[in-house]
């Protein structure tokens, strides 16, 4: 069954992106929009593996417990820079692509054995331009590790079109397997708690999903990039996201860098300056939070620059470590959606508070605004 779909208006080249026509913000289904919960979900495919709590490359996991509730107030919360306390599992999906006659496949990470059986809320990952899902696992096996599930999505054909508006819709119809898995992630998935992210262009198109569908309570973007593809002359295809984002519905946060706001050795800035991270602060209603990590290159968000390949040579290059970009990625990807899937306010220690303030924000690694 179809679930209501807010859609808010805000521009003809939005509404085209998703079909939507109906005029304003109303709770309403929409033909074009399939929710977090809509059903008829392909198969879970390859058998389910499983990998420690700190798979992800951290030093450990944390001591505190978590839960596939709604709530966890109250509780000490796991810290969101080491591995959480539940093992991950991970899968195989595949969705028909939009715009192409492709199938996505969706790589899928879960918590397993840990102290709540679930359901777990659900985060759907774009990656950036050109760059493969694995080139990110490291995320999601974070948030699976702290009771989130987290689905990769691998785009299908059509990259190099600059179809934003697939894209988005494309993390839509992730979002429509999250709510009827089957196979071994049947009652694992919560999609009524569901989050958006991505990487580059990837960050954008989460940012338009999140602007027209009604299931996505939560977005963040590593280092969002809002500029037209010279590939791309039509705006239903390639909307200005900045533009549209101050009818953001729901929590928002930015981390970026501002070395590639200048051209790399393709004499093209990675991330320009009027288009990189700051523009979607700066649009974006509150809440919204801001990371600026000093030092930083637009890559160095990617957990895997091998499997990057060619795509990862083309921007500045970083003065920090990328061990050091991704510890703070990473943390904040976690505290980020355990705050506002699961409504813990104390990540907010993590986020804003004394314990972001001391690892990241007085030595220099960040600088951090918020509204």
């Amino acid at each position: 069954m179809r679930r209501p779909v807010r859609t808010c208006i805000v521009a003809p080249a939005l509404v085209a992106l998703l079909a939507v026509n109906a005029p304003g913000c109303s709770d309403s289904p929409s033909p074009g929009v399939a929710s977090a919960g809509d059903g008829g979900a392909p198969p879970v495919t390859g058998t389910p593996g499983s990998s420690g709590s700190s798979g992800d490359g951290s030093s450990g996991g944390s001591s505190g417990g978590s839960s596939g509730g709604a709530s966890d107030a109250g509780r000490t919360p796991s810290d969101p820079a080491k591995g959480g306390p539940f093992t991950a599992g991970s899968a195989t999906a595949s969705v028909p692509a939009t715009g192409t006659t492709d199938a996505l496949t969706l790589e899928v990470s879960y918590p397993t054995t840990g102290p709540a059986p679930g359901p777990f809320p659900v985060v759907v990952f774009a990656p950036g331009f050109l760059t493969p899902a694995a080139a990110y696992t490291p995320y999601a096996t974070r948030l699976a590790t702290h009771g989130i599930v987290a689905v990769l999505v691998e785009w299908a054909s059509g990259a190099f079109d600059g179809d934003v508006a697939r894209d988005a819709q494309n993390l839509v119809a992730a979002l429509g397997w999250a709510g009827a898995p089957s196979g071994g992630l049947v009652g694992k998935i919560d999609a009524s708690r569901a989050g958006v992210m991505g990487h580059s262009r990837g960050a954008k198109a989460a940012v338009l999903a999140a602007l027209v569908n009604g299931g996505i309570k939560a977005v963040l973007g590593l280092d969002p990039v809002d500029t037209k593809p010279p590939t791309c002359n039509d705006t239903t295809k390639c909307p200005d996201a900045t533009e549209a984002i101050g009818q953001l519905k729901v929590p928002s946060a930015f981390l970026g860098e501002t070395l590639d706001g200048s051209p790399g050795s393709t004499g093209q800035a990675c991330a320009p300056s009027a288009d990189n991270f700051t523009t979607f602060f700066a649009g974006a209603p509150s809440p919204s939070l801001e990371v600026t990590v000093a030092g930083a290159g637009h890559m160095s968000f990617v957990s895997d620059l091998a499997a990057c390949g060619l795509t990862c040579t083309f921007c500045q290059t970083p003065t920090r470590s990328q061990a050091d970009v991704l510890d703070v990625a990473y943390a904040y990807t976690t505290a980020f959606f355990r705050r506002h899937l699961f409504g813990e306010a104390a990540y907010d220690v993590y986020l804003t508070g004394a314990e972001a303030q001391a690892r990241w924000v007085t030595p220099g690694i960040v600088t951090l605004r918020s509204k």
